[in-house]
């Protein structure tokens, strides 16, 4: 009995002595997290595993200086990555920097919209002086904006809004892409740079009915030439915006006018709608439609038509109806007649 005891005692013994050696886990439940989140500010991303650290690191931590070795190291890594990997991480970059973005203080924002195209509000003096309430990295920031896409979008009407530059997915993955990805983010960088911001400011268009009709010619053929591409499914949204754009107009950028019965189309945007209407492509087919429905309420002919008085008023009455049927119903209709979306 007594050799039992003792053997318990010695089992429970050495229990005790291996627990006293251990720390104890609740007392560092971060420890793991804290030395790689110090890793990284200190050497990020020195290689391509570290990548799969920068989505849940980006949300947690306002770090440009990070950024700025991210994008670096991701550039270099994507073309070992497999092509669908590198599709998600254009999502992963761009949730990357909504998380900066939404981490970044009032002052920084203010600073970035104070020095874009659009800014300069303050004087040189309160530039600085705003410049030196910010901390060491918005400074890193301030001082690398370009460097590091972060872009101040206008939204018309005097409203601003930080996102990321539409350079970024050009400069860092077109190389890493197939050729028709490439024309894609090429062209989507010339819009963007063409349009400044959204291309509806202030009720009006960014862009000329021109421009508009040969972006959707533009974006036409490339569905044409390339209609299993990545962004083939983009493609057809920027048709279908334009197209609205285009057909329709908006408030303070109209495409019909409106005069004593007569309804004429503006010049740029006809000469555009003449020119998609030559195209061999489903946009040019509408366009086409557009130009017949309009045709019949254009009276330049009616009064000479008519073989007697009381024929050129019933003629002129049924016009006047449907002008302002057409004043009041345009939009609705055409976007039935065209399958505006």
């Amino acid at each position: 009995m007594m050799k039992k005891l003792a053997y318990l005692f010695l089992i429970l013994y050495l229990v005790l002595q291996l627990t006293a050696c251990q720390k104890p886990e609740s007392s560092y439940p971060n420890e793991n997290a804290v030395i790689q989140d110090k890793l990284i500010l200190e050497k990020p991303f020195q290689n391509c595993r570290d990548l799969s650290n920068a989505n849940k690191y980006f949300k947690q931590h306002f770090a440009p200086e990070a950024l700025m070795a991210f994008n670096q190291r991701l550039k270099t890594c994507l073309k070992n990555l497999p092509l669908a990997q590198r599709y998600q991480w254009m999502e992963k970059a761009q949730n990357i920097y909504l998380n900066q973005i939404k981490l970044m203080s009032s002052q920084m924002q203010s600073y970035i919209t104070e020095t874009s195209s659009e800014g300069y509000s303050l004087s040189k003096d309160d530039l600085n002086t705003l410049f030196t309430q910010l901390d060491p990295h918005e400074q890193y920031l301030a001082k690398h904006q370009k460097a590091l896409y972060f872009y101040q979008y206008n939204l018309g009407e005097g409203e601003f809004t930080l996102t990321q530059d539409p350079r970024y997915y050009f400069e860092i993955f077109a190389t890493s892409l197939p050729k028709e990805d490439q024309i894609y983010l090429q062209q989507e960088l010339k819009e963007s740079t063409s349009i400044s911001g959204s291309i509806d400011k202030d009720a009006g268009l960014s862009v000329s009915f021109t421009q508009l009709g040969d972006w959707i010619t533009f974006w036409e053929n490339y569905i044409q030439r390339y209609p299993k591409a990545h962004f083939s499914d983009q493609a057809h949204l920027n048709i279908q915006a334009y197209q609205k754009y285009l057909f329709l107009g908006l408030e303070n950028t109209p495409v019909f006018e409106f005069d004593d019965n007569y309804v004429q189309i503006d010049p740029d945007a006809l000469s555009a709608i003449e020119k998609l209407a030559k195209t061999p492509s489903a946009s040019g087919l509408k366009a086409q439609k557009l130009l017949q429905y309009v045709q019949q309420f254009q009276t330049d002919n009616y009064a000479n038509a008519a073989k007697s008085q009381e024929q050129y008023n019933a003629r002129m009455i049924e016009i006047q109806e449907k002008y302002e049927r057409f004043q009041d119903h345009y939009a609705e209709d055409l976007s039935k007649i065209l399958d505006l979306r």
